[in-house]
């Protein structure tokens, strides 16, 4: 019997700027792009909102190894949505024994290859879709 994998997407993203207190009366500036174009939530960019987010596969060595845990994926959602430079920031296999690293990476090699096929409602500011970078959590757990 297959175990139930649940997976369950948690966006990771930059902290809005916070409100100006009432003794500030600076005006915020705009939210401004990295040297590459990315722009990060807040200030006025509005997170991409996910559309479509298919179940990551469970591995097999990692289903026998009985490993479950969270991966985080670092990405870029670009203006159509698709997701760019789909990355791992944080394994599954971080902290755990060394004999069972190998069963837990497999589980983030199957995180990304998820990660790809997301799709979303691009971030926006001012109204136009912009490029945003964000994080998503999978969790991979055995039932």
């Amino acid at each position: 019997m297959r175990p139930l994998i649940k997976p369950f997407l948690i966006l990771l993203l930059a902290a809005p700027n916070a409100a100006p207190s009432q003794s500030d009366t600076t005006p915020t500036p705009p939210p401004q792009p990295n040297a590459q174009g990315i722009y990060r939530v807040g200030n006025g960019v509005t997170a991409p909102q996910p559309i479509s987010m298919p179940d990551p596969e469970f591995s097999e060595v990692a289903r026998r190894k009985k490993i479950a845990g969270d991966c985080t994926v670092g990405l870029i959602v670009d203006t159509a949505g698709i997701p760019q430079n789909v990355h791992v920031v944080k394994s599954i296999a971080e902290g755990l024994q060394p004999k069972l690293r190998t069963a837990a990476q497999s589980l983030d090699e199957k995180a990304v290859k998820a990660v790809r096929e997301y799709r979303f409602k691009p971030a926006t500011f001012e109204g136009k879709p912009v490029p945003v970078e964000m994080s998503v959590q999978v969790n991979f757990q055995i039932f």
